[in-house]
């Protein structure tokens, strides 16, 4: 699928990330230096997507940061958005593989 993206070039700090599945289950935590700076830079290369498309959202991140810290939606294919009552933009990995990999799926 072909969509329109955007840079957002975000750099952030994450204290920590809980990977739940579509059950609820914890499927993995990361909290190893080296897992965060991956993941940080993981994210620093995201892009925002404008696209109407709405992935199935499988998993949940909850995220300890004080950049982004919360509950964030996550689809295997590399989408992203943060869980609020509001709508608000999905996002998209520049590596998914990689991205899946960190989080245990």
């Amino acid at each position: 699928m072909l969509g329109h993206f955007s840079a957002i070039a975000q750099s952030v700090r994450i204290d920590g990330v809980r990977v739940l599945g579509p059950d609820f289950k914890e499927i993995a935590t990361l909290r190893e230096p080296d897992e965060l700076r991956s993941l940080e830079e993981l994210w620093a290369e995201m892009t925002l997507y404008e696209e109407d498309y709405r992935p199935k959202w499988t998993y949940k991140l909850d995220i300890d940061s004080e950049d982004i810290g919360g509950r964030w939606l996550y689809s295997s294919e590399g989408y992203i958005t943060r869980l609020t009552m509001n709508i608000q933009k999905t996002y998209r990995v520049s590596d998914k593989e990689a991205f899946n990999r960190l989080l245990g799926l």
